[in-house]
């Protein structure tokens, strides 16, 4: 016979304490994800950040390289003179 502890048997102890450590760990995993869906968040805003800058980069070097386009046709312009 199992033994009694306060009229709670052996088994239901066990069964509490394996339930009470899924429970601690259902919420440390809860914690883990709610943690790594706070860092995706974060990750996302600083990638649109860098998509960003990386559009503005392009687009000042595509005015770099007009400015180069129309220097170049300037000087072959006056050398033709």
């Amino acid at each position: 016979m199992v033994a009694n502890y306060r009229g709670i048997g052996l088994s239901d102890m066990a069964n509490s304490i394996n339930n009470q450590k899924k429970a601690i760990n259902i919420n440390d995993i809860t914690q883990e994800i709610i943690q790594l869906k706070d860092i995706e968040s974060k990750l996302s805003d600083e990638n649109n950040k860098l998509k960003n800058l990386i559009s503005k980069a392009f687009s000042e070097l595509d005015k770099m390289e007009k400015n180069i386009i129309d220097l170049t046709d300037k000087i072959i312009s006056q050398s033709n003179d």
